[in-house]
């Protein structure tokens, strides 16, 4: 659902995907995100910082982790799971401070829906 509601494509075309089907078009023309568009920004540096950090994780831990915790290193927390881990000593550790912990979980979700990073279930 969090998938389809933040979605800026085609809201036809994602319902659709979701069963295998594919939407010839790219507007249909008849959906909130067809008919008024949303603004949109060059995430490129956010991006490179996000997967640099998966990247680093996995590279120290040699296990991955979930969307929270690599918000959590991501805006510098000093949590005890981040310590226990060494997280706090990757080069990662804090460089997302200029963004809130919601914000990367969205630029996360947003790199799922873009097909960069897969999320394990």
């Amino acid at each position: 659902m969090v998938h389809y509601a933040e979605s800026r494509f085609c809201r036809r075309a994602v319902l659709l995907e979701y069963f295998s089907e594919k939407y010839p078009e790219q507007n249909c023309r008849n959906c909130d995100n067809c008919l008024a568009p949303r603004d949109t920004f060059n995430g490129t540096i956010d991006a490179k910082k996000f997967l640099s950090c998966v990247f680093r994780i996995s590279q120290k831990s040699r296990f991955q982790v979930g969307i929270n915790h690599l918000a959590e290193v991501l805006t510098g927390a000093d949590t005890e799971k981040i310590r226990k881990w060494g997280h706090n000593d990757i080069s990662t550790y804090g460089i997302g401070k200029d963004r809130s912990r919601l914000e990367w979980a969205a630029i996360a979700r947003e790199l799922i829906r873009l097909g960069y990073i897969r999320q394990n279930v």
